[in-house]
């Protein structure tokens, strides 16, 4: 596929038709997004931006940011008393 690929991206027709989907890809990536945001406190919507600026700008894994949010999760719970469900 790979070989393929390369072999057609140079023909103009190609490459302008795939520049023509590139904005309508990050609109597929942005209506998720935007439905998740629907209801959620202004300060969820900041720290997962914060999260996601600092993932590019730093260039950190983000499953290493997973794992921590995980084992925030897990205290915080657990601080509260609640019993974590499975």
């Amino acid at each position: 596929v790979a070989m393929f690929f390369s072999q057609i991206r140079q023909n103009p027709i190609v490459d302008a038709a795939f520049r023509g989907m590139q904005p309508i890809v990050v609109a597929i990536m942005l209506a998720p997004i935007l439905g998740f945001t629907k209801g959620m406190h202004w300060t969820l919507i900041a720290l997962a931006a914060a999260i996601t600026m600092v993932i590019w700008y730093f260039g950190f894994s983000p499953i290493y940011l997973l794992i921590a949010g995980a084992v925030a999760g897990l205290t915080w719970a657990a601080a509260r008393g609640k019993e974590v469900e499975r």
